[in-house]
């Protein structure tokens, strides 16, 4: 599956559309209001989903 995302586009693996589903679609990330000028730390081991939204 092929997900875009702004300019980005993402092969997503199977099995983990929900993974996608819930930080790009869902909002389930939206409370945090990152700046420009904020400086954030993904500790995460998982599939990078956090750190594309925010980039």
């Amino acid at each position: 599956m092929i997900f875009t995302y702004g300019k980005t586009k993402l092969k997503i693996p199977e099995g983990y559309e929900y993974v996608y589903y819930a930080t790009f679609i869902a909002g389930e990330w939206d409370f945090l209001k990152v700046k420009d000028t904020d400086a954030v730390l993904d500790a995460g081991a998982f599939i990078g989903d956090f750190t594309v939204k925010i980039a």
